[in-house]
């Protein structure tokens, strides 16, 4: 067992989230952008969602952004979130890294009520020893990084037997900043590996090249 403890991002990594996020994005723009076209999302995918808006329309101003937010997720934990779907073989390989003794955690940028909802919908919800969002800590984090170091602190974990597994720079850039190793998912939306800074990590192209990944 090269690693004890592994640390799940949920968005593009475990699940495919965008078509919950379609849905309820259009609702939101129709509500305050009406007849704007919306724009390409999967690049986008990954940052809280206040940052993603700001990416997607940049020139939007803040009051409108929050309104957005507001709309969002007024939608998203009410239906959006229904339209989530796991990737292939999660729950097998979930399973089998739970029965091998792996400590199984799950971090993501996702409030704490649709993330919720999500793992209990789709049957993941057991798998977890913790789940963090950036509400589930008092102050919210606002980078990933912070949540990653409360559960280093928490747990005391080995950061030599630890691993963060995720899809975009947000996720390498937290494991960086804490100094644990990081694994990318390839499958994902957030390309992570087309930054120089990352391309050196190791990765994963499905999640069942995870087992031989962290087992050897």
């Amino acid at each position: 067992m090269i690693y004890q403890n592994l640390i799940f991002d949920l968005d593009g990594t475990l699940v495919d989230s965008l078509p919950g996020i379609h849905t309820s994005m259009q609702a939101a723009i129709d509500q305050v952008l009406p007849g704007e076209v919306m724009p390409e999302m999967r690049q986008v995918v990954g940052p809280p969602l206040l940052q993603m808006f700001q990416k997607m329309w940049p020139e939007l101003s803040q009051e409108k952004l929050e309104k957005l937010v507001i709309f969002f997720r007024e939608d998203y934990d009410r239906r959006g979130f229904l339209k989530t779907e796991r990737y292939p073989h999660v729950i097998e390989v979930l399973s089998a890294l739970k029965q091998e003794g792996y400590h199984l955690y799950l971090l993501t940028n996702k409030p704490k009520i649709p993330t919720e909802l999500i793992l209990k919908h789709l049957g993941l919800d057991h798998f977890f020893i913790d789940q963090i969002s950036p509400d589930s800590l008092n102050p919210a984090f606002t980078e990933k990084a912070e949540g990653l170091r409360h559960l280093v602190k928490h747990y005391g974990m080995d950061l030599k037997q630890s691993v963060m597994i995720g899809d975009s720079s947000d996720d390498a850039l937290a494991a960086k900043e804490v100094g644990m190793k990081f694994i990318a998912a390839e499958y994902g939306y957030g390309e992570v590996l087309k930054k120089s800074e990352f391309s050196g990590e190791a990765k994963i192209q499905n999640i069942m090249q995870l087992v031989d990944r962290v087992c050897n």
